[in-house]
């Protein structure tokens, strides 16, 4: 995964027609040296990398001393961005667009990151040559430093999960920090402690209705999600979640695309309600809809073919699915 030299651990190259991972180092001369194979400096001279093809903006000032990046999906313009180069950003700039996205603002001495609020796209860290380094890739991470992994953290996670107090700031890599959500995070040059400032809470905001809230920020992020790939699916469960989330993307459509949506139901059951509430809302949208059912049998029972799952940082939720997904996506 490194250049050639000195490698401190095992690696693990991620695989490259799949893989998205953002990442930099606190010395921007690190970047230089080691990026991961086929990782790439988002713009000449800055210490972030970007490996995969999601969107990276990069903002700077005529003497490229001070940077901002903008790392992934982010519903703001070049309109929105611009201020942010000629004073520093607010503390909460990660909270104030949909999108799921990492902002990073580079400087002479120091790289601040802007985590999202919900961990959408995690950022990591960790101690490296003398300062820091950070991606949204753990194991890429414990492969640069050789860490093993972090049995106490992964103990948590099997025996206490409702419990993510005991995990809070652990990757499960030894060494390797899961940065706080929602928070603005000082790497120093000089491999000093971190310094984070937590900028988003769920506190109510004065004269506005929360549900028309909740609907703006819905139909934005989906919107954004739908603009970015026209030709996407989504769950339609019949429930509440799926069903709003369908129709919002269904609405926000260009003219002359339509929406894929699956329902699953066990095989030879037609009848439960539902799969009768699903075929309710996607008759709403006869034109721009189309509805598919996935019938389930003993081939997609949970844990079916688990040890083909590619390998990631942690197991997501949908491991245990995996047969029934790739499925569904087929």
């Amino acid at each position: 995964m490194l250049p050639p030299g000195p490698r401190p651990g095992r690696q693990h190259p991620p695989r490259k027609e799949t893989a998205v991972i953002f990442g930099g180092f606190s010395i921007p001369s690190h970047t230089h040296r080691l990026l991961p194979v086929g990782a790439s400096p988002v713009t000449p001279g800055s210490s972030t990398w970007r490996l995969g093809n999601s969107p990276a903006r990069v903002l700077a000032t005529g003497s490229a001393r001070r940077r901002v990046v903008v790392l992934g999906h982010c519903g703001a313009d070049d309109s929105d961005l611009l201020p942010l180069i000629s004073a520093p950003p607010p503390t909460d700039v990660a909270c104030r667009r949909p999108g799921v996205w990492t902002m990073v603002e580079e400087g002479t001495d120091t790289v601040v990151v802007h985590t999202d609020p919900v961990a959408a796209q995690p950022v990591y860290a960790t101690r490296w040559g003398g300062g820091w380094a950070w991606s949204t890739s753990a194991r890429l991470l414990a492969s640069l430093t050789g860490a093993p992994v972090d049995v106490q953290r992964l103990a948590c996670a099997v025996f206490l999960p409702s419990v993510p107090t005991l995990a809070a700031g652990r990757s499960f890599f030894d060494g390797v920090r899961h940065l706080s959500p929602g928070a603005r995070i000082e790497l120093p040059a000089d491999g000093g402690e971190p310094r984070v400032g937590t900028t988003w809470r769920p506190d109510p905001l004065p004269d506005h209705v929360p549900e028309v809230q909740l609907r703006h920020a819905l139909a934005a992020s989906v919107g954004l999600r739908v603009n970015t790939d026209p030709s996407l699916s989504c769950d339609l469960s019949g429930g509440l979640d799926s069903t709003s989330i369908s129709m919002l993307a269904t609405a926000s459509l260009p003219t002359g695309r339509r929406l894929n949506a699956v329902t699953v139901h066990p095989d030879g059951d037609l009848g439960g309600a539902d799969l009768r509430h699903a075929r309710l809302a996607a008759a709403r949208h006869p034109r721009r809809l189309t509805h598919h059912l996935l019938p389930l049998t003993s081939r997609h029972l949970p844990y079916t073919a688990i040890t083909e799952a590619t390998t990631t940082d942690e197991p997501a939720p949908s491991t245990l699915t995996r047969t029934r997904l790739v499925h569904q996506l087929d």
